[in-house]
């Protein structure tokens, strides 16, 4: 265990640690006799793809005596940090994460819980690529998706009242049902890259129902990504209709 009593010791060792940037709070304890523990995760080797093994080691960072502390408002706070910073507060040290708890005291107690190692689990996100030819265009969508939701749907830029000009590309477009262009602003949001690629992400006002017309005519193409998985159709139709991922290995594959 280390006893850390001064800010720049603080400092220091969150420094070695790259102030936990990208790893995690796995844990906030307050135990009967008033001692606050947070659990934090460093990240020591990534594991990005489905079945990749992840390794983190593990510390707990105690204030036996708090002085302040500020747990965040989030039901469940614990998750993935953008850093911890050490601060001082009149006086006594303190220690912030991602400025939403905050915990100070004389002293804390650093104790070194041990490495894990976890397979990395498949996810999927609000969004998703495709590999489009030079056929892909704006109909191909419009068309599928509305026959998918069974109502027409259209492009509209950000915000727009009518469909988008008919010579106007996608890129940067949302694709809405028709008859909810005068009360809606986005949609699905599409991205068109360099490489042929296609993304297509749900914005905060697309309807459940739109946003899953538009994943089933994903499904028309030979490679879907998103998250950390790339699908074949087959697959990813699969992934729809059950919420069920294939084996890991079948979900490592390039998009192109």
């Amino acid at each position: 265990m280390i006893r850390i009593s001064s800010l720049s010791a603080l400092d220091a060792w969150l420094d070695e640690r790259g102030g936990f940037g990208d790893g995690r709070l796995a844990g906030i304890h307050r135990s009967a006799g008033g001692a606050v523990t947070l659990r934090l995760e460093e990240n020591v080797r990534l594991g990005l793809r489905p079945g990749d093994v992840w390794v983190v080691e593990v510390h707990e960072l105690v204030a036996e005596a708090p002085v302040a502390f500020e747990p965040s408002d989030e039901e469940d706070p614990c998750g993935v940090i953008t850093a911890v910073s050490a601060a001082d507060l009149d006086g006594r040290i303190a220690v912030e994460i991602d400025e939403s708890v905050l915990l100070a005291a004389e002293v804390f107690t650093v104790r070194r819980v041990g490495m894990l190692r976890r397979r990395t689990e498949p996810w999927a996100g609000n969004e998703f690529t495709v590999v489009a030819d030079n056929a892909h265009d704006g109909r191909l969508w419009a068309r599928r998706v509305g026959e998918a939701l069974g109502t027409p749907v259209a492009w509209r830029v950000l915000g727009g009242r009518e469909p988008r000009a008919a010579d106007q590309d996608i890129d940067g477009c949302f694709l809405q049902e028709t008859s909810l262009l005068a009360t809606t602003d986005m949609g699905v949001f599409c991205t068109l890259h360099r490489d042929g690629s296609a993304t297509l992400s749900r914005q905060r006002d697309t309807d459940a129902g739109l946003w899953q017309a538009a994943r089933l005519t994903a499904g028309r193409f030979d490679r879907i990504r998103s998250g950390n998985c790339v699908f074949t159709a087959a697959d990813w139709n699969s992934y729809l209709a059950t919420n069920t991922f294939p084996p890991d290995d079948r979900l490592r594959g390039d998009l192109c």
